[in-house]
């Protein structure tokens, strides 16, 4: 079963201030609160600044006017990864990279990055839709076990109730990577501890796009962290790989330069023409999110939120429901409920009027 009505991944940032009038011109436009799976809603004051800054960011350039490698550029490009490596307290084992294509070119590029050659094993985590691509993507470049469901098909409905519970993975004996989606967007699951493999020596990836910079994490746990921007930390245009070094050299022959994290890391990420508008973007939610207090605030936050929603679901006496009933997987970033058991009338009722009442993206 598909959940009929999503709230967002960018839940942190759907508030009153979402409401607010930006005055461009001599027009003004109401914002609406945008509670979609992404690009999602991104907090009036870095619209603001953006706003402010578009035509003169420096002696009367555009940001989108720079050279990636001009001196005005870098020190944005530099600033926004200072400022991801400090919120996110990245250890100085680890590179962060700016890259372009989505988190759904992670799917290949993990393999490819971490497997020198196809007889090489990734264990995958099976727990919904992204995991599923990420795993079929993989197959392409490497083998792929499914630690938690090896004889069936990869038949994601099974996992509309609850994450898949880790005393059941069976671990490859030779893995080369543990692979798996941290929150689910379009099941509305969620991990909120790591996992781990049973040969500690097996670098752990997490697909973390819809829940990135949502809570604290101990980055040094993980060989390979990626996410799209789009979520949490900007416009779409920018993906966030944050990889451990020592896994730099393990890249395949026929990784493509332009997938190749090392070739990309000794750059600065800064090989071809970055995204700079991204980047300068994510730069700025860097830096709102610093002045709000940090990841200890923010997950603050999504626990108020996310846990306020829950309840109104929980003591509807059935007019909502959740259709994740293990509580301890429901996703803080994806709300997801039906109307009367999925009374889809009602549901498009409820869509069309938040519509009306300024709520976007909240059909699923």
């Amino acid at each position: 079963m598909t959940p009929g009505v999503h709230l967002s991944e960018n839940i942190h940032h759907a508030n009153r201030d979402n409401f607010k009038t930006l005055e461009i011109g001599r027009e003004a436009r109401r914002v609406r609160a945008n509670f979609g799976a992404g690009p999602a809603g991104i907090p009036v004051e870095v619209l603001l600044e953006a706003q402010r800054d578009f035509l003169s960011h420096s002696g009367g350039l555009s940001v989108v006017e720079m050279s990636h490698r001009s001196p005005e550029y870098k020190e944005i490009h530099f600033q926004a990864m200072e400022d991801l490596r400090s919120i996110m307290n990245v250890p100085s084992t680890h590179e962060i990279i700016f890259q372009q294509g989505g988190a759904s070119t992670q799917f290949s590029a993990v393999a490819l990055n971490l497997c020198q050659t196809d007889d090489c094993v990734g264990d995958y985590v099976l727990s919904g839709e992204w995991s599923r691509k990420a795993s079929e993507e993989a197959k392409k470049f490497c083998k792929v076990n499914i630690v938690n469901d090896q004889d069936a098909p990869l038949d994601t409905s099974l996992f509309v109730n609850s994450c898949p519970k880790p005393e059941e993975f069976r671990f490859s004996k030779n893995a080369s990577f543990f692979y798996y989606c941290d929150n689910e967007t379009i099941h509305g699951t969620e991990y909120h501890e790591v996992l781990t493999h049973s040969n500690p020596d097996v670098p752990i990836v997490i697909d973390a796009a819809s829940n990135f910079i949502s809570r604290p994490i101990d980055v040094s746990k993980y060989g390979v962290i990626f996410a799209g921007a789009s979520k949490n930390v900007g416009p779409a245009g920018l993906t966030i790989v944050i990889v451990r070094k020592d896994l730099l050299n393990r890249a395949s022959p026929k990784t493509p330069a332009m997938m190749h994290w090392k070739t990309l890391a000794e750059h600065s990420s800064l090989f071809n023409t970055a995204p700079t508008f991204s980047i300068y973007m994510a730069g700025l939610q860097l830096k709102w999110t610093k002045r709000l207090g940090g990841l200890e605030i923010v997950e603050k936050l999504n626990m108020k939120k996310s846990n306020l929603i829950y309840s109104v679901i929980d003591n509807s006496s059935g007019f909502y429901s959740c259709p994740v009933t293990d509580v301890a997987s429901r996703s803080r970033m994806n709300v997801v409920f039906r109307i009367m058991g999925g009374e889809v009338e009602l549901e498009d009722q409820f869509v069309a009027e938040a519509k009306i009442d300024n709520m976007i993206g909240l059909g699923g």
